[in-house]
């Protein structure tokens, strides 16, 4: 294994958003494959939906495309899960994405099964490591603690 390097794939890929991200910018999939030393065969993949590309080549395509996250990746359906699937598509372990807060695991565990709602700080931390807005950290954090106590009632 190579350092910290998150060893699972971004989730979550819209398909066609890469498809019409990378036509807009006068891409083929060979030319795409090619700025991201990949084979092409792995872009028309992430175009199918038959796989997905790992955190540092996601970064990277996201800067040869000139585009958002938001732009590739697909809301998380399920509020539930929310909190884990952002912390997937941002390719990371629950343990790595401890490390990369700096929060302790068992921390972050209950917080992404809503047992424990976020302080602020703990929200921005979380939203920086996985990528997207603190306040998207917030409102899945206490959607999934209000249905947890909901349900307990």
């Amino acid at each position: 294994m190579m350092g910290s390097m998150p060893r699972y794939a971004v989730t979550g890929l819209d398909r066609d958003a890469l498809t019409q991200a990378r036509i807009a910018r006068g891409l083929t999939q060979e030319d795409l494959a090619i700025k991201l030393n990949v084979a092409t065969n792995t872009v028309r993949n992430w175009e199918t939906g038959r796989g997905n590309p790992m955190p540092n080549t996601f970064a990277l395509l996201l800067r040869v495309l000139n585009i958002s996250r938001s732009e590739l990746l697909l809301e998380a359906e399920d509020a539930l899960d929310a909190l884990a699937d952002y912390r997937r598509r941002a390719g990371l372990s629950q343990r790595e994405a401890a490390g990369a807060t700096g929060l302790p695991w068992h921390r972050l565990r209950e917080i992404e099964r809503g047992v424990r709602v976020a302080t602020t700080i703990e929200a921005q931390t979380i939203a920086g490591a996985y990528g997207i807005a603190a306040d998207d950290v917030t409102t899945a954090n206490q959607r999934l603690h209000s249905y947890r106590h909901n349900e307990q009632t």
